[in-house]
């Protein structure tokens, strides 16, 4: 799950702030309450629990699997960046009300951060809770709910690692540009800093999926990232992206749409923001499997399978 490092003056804030059950927040509250209770490891910051009033009651009990520890001291960071010893999906709930400093943390840095001014609408972001979780995609534009990869953009939360895989991604020349070339687009705008992407794709029933023809299409995007390609056989049916916080699901190939663009498929997208533990351990268990065959891939150092150093910290586990 993910590790939450929190703020004690927000937690006062938080409980200070509890909305009227029959208020239009409650049920928003109640998810975050859940969340910080046992939806992720949490980090008490600028407090002991020794020291807590009632409240943390609510906090120790019914915690199942999360843990919930306490520091003394608050978080602070030189230059507002985050230190690369910190786990790539932890976030951070600080007490800082400067909005130059929260601009730097959120520019400086691939972390999902909330802070004492606005902290409940932060939460709400991280869970996607004002989002459709389900999108159909539809030939019927009618019917069609998700109109284009430009709605991706309020989707996105901030990340330093991605992995797409689709066995079918690069199987149609023409829809490059309209699908994957977008998504690359959109993901590459929204990252803060430098990004690890590894793109797993089928390399064809008769091989002709060439790497060569990938790259050339790639340079041509100009990604700020560090970018991985294999070109193999069959690793994983569904079509995934896979993200810091969150992983994204597609039932059939991201090739949604044509020239126009129009829909040309008939699936649904799929969002799972990690703040569900248990989405979090279904990835990990997808992504272990598709360690197993990175590494694979890697260990046969096939110039045909695979262009560059397929580091990517989603795929290290400890």
């Amino acid at each position: 799950m993910l590790k939450t490092n929190f703020d004690y003056r927000i937690l006062q804030d938080f409980y200070a702030s509890k909305p009227d059950i029959s208020s239009d927040e409650a049920e928003d509250w109640i998810k975050y309450r859940n969340f910080l209770k046992s939806g992720t490891d949490l980090i008490l910051t600028n407090t002991s629990i020794s020291a807590l009033p009632g409240f943390i009651n609510d906090l120790t009990t019914g915690r199942g699997n999360s843990k919930l520890v306490s520091k003394p001291e608050p978080l602070e960071f030189k230059g507002n960046r985050i230190p690369y010893e910190y786990r790539i999906n932890e976030t951070f709930f600080l007490n800082d009300t400067d909005d130059k400093n929260q601009s730097e943390f959120r520019k400086n840095n691939p972390y999902f951060f909330g802070f004492i001014t606005d902290h409940f609408n932060d939460f709400k972001k991280l869970a996607l809770l004002k989002k459709e979780d389900i999108l159909s995609v539809r030939d019927n534009n009618a019917e069609n709910e998700f109109k284009s990869w430009d709605e991706l953009e309020s989707y996105l939360l901030p990340f330093s690692d991605c992995i797409i895989i689709d066995n079918y991604l690069f199987s149609k020349r023409n829809l490059w540009g309209k699908n994957i070339g977008k998504i690359l687009a959109k993901l590459d705008k929204s990252a803060t800093v430098d990004y690890n992407l590894l793109i797993i794709t089928y390399k064809g029933d008769n091989n002709e999926i060439e790497i060569a023809e990938i790259l050339d299409f790639l340079d041509e995007l100009q990604l700020k990232g560090n970018i991985s390609v294999i070109v193999t056989s069959k690793i994983e049916h569904d079509r995934y992206i896979f993200m810091n916080y969150m992983r994204i699901k597609s039932g059939t190939t991201f090739n949604y749409f044509n020239q126009k663009p129009e829909p040309i498929v008939n699936t649904e997208i799929e969002f799972y923001p990690y703040v569900n533990p248990k989405y979090y351990k279904k990835s990990g268990i997808i992504l272990k499997h598709i360690k197993t065959c990175v590494d694979r891939v890697v260990t046969r150092k096939d110039d045909s399978e695979v262009d560059g150093d397929c580091y990517n910290r989603l795929l290290i586990f400890k």
